[in-house]
This record gives structure tokens, C-alpha cells and sequence, in this order.
């Protein structure tokens, strides 16, 4: 499987993981992502800034998308502290994995990937914030070696759960980085083809949230201050 930053082209994939795992949580009574926040003209706007900034990447199977998340350095102060903001850290948002490919342990080797990516760049810590109320979720990422810092409980914002584990390199035998400036949006791939890559193999279920919830959806917080920028 390929990684590779997402392009204009593939804002309605991006709605769509979003959506797919909005219909899968509702059904389980998980209220995460219910409404697009705070509007869907805002949510698509500030998703569409994240890939222009090149913070935004989606993992290729062949031409299907199979997961995306988003990386970025912007540390909340409604969430992270000055002392905290000021150690080099790098932020995942929106780390999604399609219903097709879930139960294959994607979603920890995203994070895998995004660790490694941290060390790549001397942060120290990669960290996330996870839905409030969505405690599935915030086991999965304690299970994937994240400590909880504290949960930042905000009238204007539903993801204040708090983690972070140190950025380390780890070995990623599923995922690999896209060619320096090649880009794999739907619409370029089906311009111009794409080689044939082995298929992901199957694993079992390996964590309490894969097999309970099978993949990890985690939804980053509105940044009131920044709605221009950024917009969960």
C-alpha cells in the first residue's frame, strides 16, 4: 500500500471515509461525527486548507482509498498548554480507515507511520485528542502505547480527550512513502494508471479496539480561533 498526500481532487473521498464512518458509529450508538462541525461548508473548507498546506494524506490499495489521517505542528491552547505547546510534538487528526480494510491493524500502523514521522522531524511526542465521550476509541489509543494526558471538557468542543506517546521510528511493513512529488489523487491515477502493489495481507484482530470497533476513528477538535485555517 502506498501514502501519499491528498490533493484537491480527493476532498469527496475525504468526505466520504468521514461520512462511512459516521453512518458505522451512529449504529453503534457512538455519537462522534454525527454532524458535520460546525458546518459542512466550514468542515469542507478546512479540510480542503489541510491539503493545500499538505498536512492531509490518504493510503492507496492499487486505486482504492483505504485509510487517510492528518498530521500538523498547531498544538491547541484550548487543549494544550504553553509549556506543552512548546515542546516539539507532532498532531494526527481524522486518523480514518475504510469499513473494507478494517480488522487488518491499518490504523495502528498509521499511527506507526506518523510516530515515525515525528522522529523524522526531532519531535519529541507524537499527540492526538480523541472524542469526549467516545471511550472505545480512547482505550484503542492507550492500547497503541498512548498515555492520557487529561480530557479538556469545552462547550465548543467535543474532542478534548487528550494523548501522546514518544515519536520513535518503527517499522511499517504494509505502508509505503509516495515518490517525492508524485501525486495519487483519484482522478490523476485514473489518468495515468497505477502498477500493480501486493495485496494486505490479512491479520487477526490485534487490540481491543480492533476488535471491538475494528478501526480507529478519531475526529480532531474545531479551532475556534483559526476557523479560516482549520475546521474539524
Amino acid at each position: 500500500m502506498l501514502i501519499a498526500p491528498a490533493t484537491p481532487d480527493d476532498l469527496k473521498t475525504l468526505i466520504g471515509f468521514r461520512d462511512e464512518a459516521a453512518r458505522w458509529l451512529k449504529g453503534r450508538g457512538i455519537d462522534q461525527w454525527s454532524a458535520p462541525w460546525p458546518t459542512q461548508d466550514l468542515m469542507e473548507e478546512g479540510m480542503l486548507r489541510s491539503i493545500l498546506a499538505g498536512e492531509t494524506f490518504i493510503v492507496w490499495d492499487d486505486d482504492t482509498p483505504a485509510a487517510t489521517l492528518t498530521v500538523d505542528h498547531w498544538a491547541n491552547p484550548d487543549l494544550w498548554t504553553p509549556v506543552e505547546a512548546a515542546e516539539p510534538a507532532l498532531y494526527t487528526h481524522k486518523v480514518t480507515v475504510a469499513r473494507a480494510y478494517a480488522g487488518r491493524g491499518l490504523g495502528r500502523e498509521l499511527l506507526d507511520w506518523a510516530g515515525t514521522r515525528a522522529a523524522n522531524e526531532g519531535a519529541r511526542w507524537l499527540r492526538l485528542d480523541a472524542w469526549t465521550t467516545n471511550r472505545t476509541l480512547q482505550q484503542y489509543y492507550l492500547d497503541q502505547g498512548f498515555s492520557h494526558v487529561r480530557t479538556v471538557v469545552l462547550a465548543h468542543n467535543p474532542s478534548g480527550a487528550l494523548f501522546q506517546r514518544p515519536a520513535a521510528r518503527v517499522p511499517m511493513p504494509h505502508l509505503q512513502e509516495a515518490p517525492a512529488g508524485r501525486e495519487h489523487s483519484t482522478l490523476n491515477r485514473m489518468r495515468e494508471g497505477v502498477e500493480s502493489r501486493p495485496e494486505l495481507p490479512r491479520e487477526g484482530n490485534d487490540g481491543s479496539m480492533e476488535r471491538s470497533m475494528k478501526v480507529p476513528i478519531e475526529a480532531d477538535q474545531a479551532r475556534p480561533k483559526l476557523i479560516s485555517r482549520h475546521v474539524a
